[in-house]
């Protein structure tokens, strides 16, 4: 029993230390953000602006799809004959 509560307090012990650690050296997003240069910046703003139109049409295009009896291949013939 003595055992397998040492192997417990130690692992607790590393894995806290573990994640502690990343959360001390990793920085979040807006501090990447405010390190980066401007123009840099301003080219992460643009993509993130095009993923997110992106990620919105394929959405809607997955409600169109899931609103209508038509096959999926049959909705995706009609939105390229579209573009």
């Amino acid at each position: 029993m003595a055992n397998e509560l040492k192997v417990i307090v130690y692992m607790t012990a590393i894995i806290s230390t573990g994640y502690a650690l990343m959360k001390y050296t990793v920085p979040d997003e807006e501090q990447m953000k405010k390190r980066l240069d401007p123009a840099l910046r301003l080219e992460y703003d643009k993509m993130k602006l095009a993923n997110r139109e992106k990620s919105q049409l394929l959405m809607d295009r997955i409600r169109e799809a899931a609103e209508t009896d038509k096959p999926a291949w049959e909705i995706a013939n009609e939105h390229l004959k579209k573009d």
